[in-house]
């Protein structure tokens, strides 16, 4: 089969040799830094546009391609605000600059007003 410049193979199961040859018009393309392809449903994928900066992606399926960006978790490399949500599932402290858990603050604190009386 004749197939002209720029087109790709890509699997197709409804054909009957299992693959067809799509265009570059058909094809999902990457139009910027940080572009993701996504599938959306059964051998079909999209362009997820990048996110606006410091957000996050979230699993999110009433979404065509089952993820979003979220932008309501700000992440910076200076502090996290987690928007009135509160941090769970952290153990305990191990080295000097793990954070700490209200347990561990609690016992600390209790075992030292026993130290002092």
């Amino acid at each position: 089969m004749a197939v002209e410049n720029d087109y790709s193979l890509v699997f197709d199961k409804g054909s009957k040799e299992g693959y067809r040859w799509i265009s570059p018009t058909e094809a999902p393309s990457i139009d910027a830094k940080g572009d993701l392809m996504v599938g959306t449903h059964d051998d079909n994928m999209a362009r997820l546009p990048v996110g606006p900066n410091g957000s996050i992606l979230v699993a999110d399926s009433s979404h065509t391609t089952g993820i979003r960006w979220d932008s309501s978790v700000e992440v910076t490399t200076e502090a996290f605000n987690f928007g009135g949500k509160a941090l769970g599932g952290i153990g305990e402290p191990v080295q000097p600059s793990d954070v700490s858990t209200k347990n561990y603050v609690d016992l600390t604190a209790a075992a030292l007003a026993i130290a002092l009386g």
